[in-house]
């Protein structure tokens, strides 16, 4: 018979592990980590980086909620890696686009940014939904390429182009780019790794 003292000590561990995750706010990578085993001992940042990263990710999407002038009637993305900043999606006006940039300037730990935004009308649902399977696509095939980590690199898509982030040597830097252009539907690729070598 299943008591109380028995149920508390089997649900213990678990709870202990969500809870201390829960409280380490913007440790997504950490979450993804422990599930999987590998990610953060692969990954090339450090622990500090990777929270950085989190955190200069929430004060861009911050940023831009608390500038409506901005936001209205534009889309944008925001993809922190080792402290660098990727804007990716559209803005009608070149102004805009220079405005959200400054803004961003002021960051914290925050090293360098790569405005990709584009002078266009937003994108659609579709377009995005596509661009979402397209990521999940390459990631996948990265995943299933031999000597390579996958894990080292983060993959955004926008529009059929495709940006990839990382901490790598250029070989492997390389490789991981000739898999993305090889991928049915990606129209461009747009590489802003960090060589280690």
């Amino acid at each position: 018979m299943m008591t109380l003292a028995n149920l508390t000590r089997q649900f213990r561990l678990p709870f202990l592990l969500t809870a201390s995750l829960l409280l380490c706010s913007g440790c997504a990578e950490m979450v993804v980590g422990v599930a999987t085993g590998t990610v953060i001992a692969s990954d090339k940042r450090t622990l500090g980086a990777t929270i950085e990263d989190q955190q200069i990710e929430s004060s861009a999407r911050r940023i831009l909620r608390g500038n409506p002038s901005i936001a209205g009637g534009n889309h944008m993305n925001f993809t922190s890696y080792n402290r660098v900043l990727l804007i990716t999606g559209e803005v009608r006006d070149e102004k805009t686009r220079n405005q959200l940039d400054d803004l961003l300037r002021g960051i914290p730990n925050l090293r360098r940014i790569h405005n990709e935004l584009t002078l266009a009308a937003p994108s659609s649902g579709m377009s995005r939904v596509s661009d979402t399977y397209l990521t999940a696509k390459v990631k996948t095939r990265l995943l299933l390429e031999k000597d390579l980590n996958a894990n080292r690199f983060k993959i955004v898509s926008e529009n059929g182009r495709l940006f990839m982030l990382g901490l790598c040597s250029r070989k492997d830097g390389a490789q991981a780019a000739l898999v993305a252009r090889k991928t049915a539907g990606v129209q461009s690729v747009i590489t802003l790794f960090e060589y280690i070598d």
